[in-house]
């Protein structure tokens, strides 16, 4: 967390009306990027602290129209990275009874390992379907095909998987962990498609009521 804080702090310390508007945009841009990622990594930090204890996860639902956080992560990965991120059903409304920043959160994490994993600087779609009484929220990328192997593995709480991204990056199962236990409490489900010719698809499948609005904890479950 010290890196992202202390971009953070140099940035604000630069910041100077007199260089112009642009300038100033420009590293406010900055600051608040890596104010969002040291957020990330707390509530990363705190979900692990919550998860190894034993006291399961908070959930708050609500009634609303889910494609507005939807529509929020796909803006700002649009702002964030490099690639093309097309977003397939951005004007739908679907409402239900949802917990609206884990399933941001979610998403979040499917666009950035796409990203990460994916072919460089290869287009990301996310795309949502709804059904009578189902959302499935999808993230598609380029990559090469996952082992069937590794495919249930990667779930695993805090498996750090040796592979690597075409860019060199690694990743931590606890952001995909963390995505299973969402579902759980969605009454939904966790999809993964990957072939060498379609390329790799994490689906998150919610379920629209079956939660009532309110508070709730929910313990997560040992993958089988």
């Amino acid at each position: 967390m010290q890196n992202p804080i202390s971009a953070a702090l140099f940035a604000v310390k630069m910041m100077k009306h007199e260089d112009g508007p642009e300038t100033f945009e420009k590293i406010q841009g900055m600051a608040v990027n890596s104010l969002n990622r040291s957020v990330d990594l707390i509530e990363n930090l705190l979900d692990s602290i919550t998860i190894e204890a034993g006291e399961g996860m908070n959930f708050n639902f609500s009634e609303q129209n889910i494609m507005e956080f939807v529509n929020a992560v796909h803006q700002e990965a649009v702002e964030s990275y490099s690639n093309t991120i097309h977003f397939e059903g951005k004007d739908e409304t679907i409402n239900g009874v949802f917990d609206g920043t884990m399933v941001r959160r979610v998403l979040e994490n499917f666009v950035s390992n796409a990203v990460k994993y994916g072919r460089n600087n290869g287009p990301v779609t996310i795309t949502c379907r709804n059904s009578e009484d189902t959302v499935e929220i999808s993230v598609h990328n380029e990559e090469e095909r996952i082992a069937p192997e590794r495919q249930k593995a990667i779930f695993e709480f805090l498996n750090t998987s040796r592979g690597q991204g075409p860019r060199g990056f690694k990743s931590r199962g606890m952001g995909l962990y963390l995505v299973k236990a969402v579902a759980e409490a969605h009454a939904g489900e966790l999809k993964l498609q990957s072939s060498n010719e379609g390329g790799t698809t994490f689906s998150i499948i919610l379920h629209e009521f079956k939660n009532e609005p309110g508070q709730m904890r929910s313990a997560i479950k040992n993958i089988s």
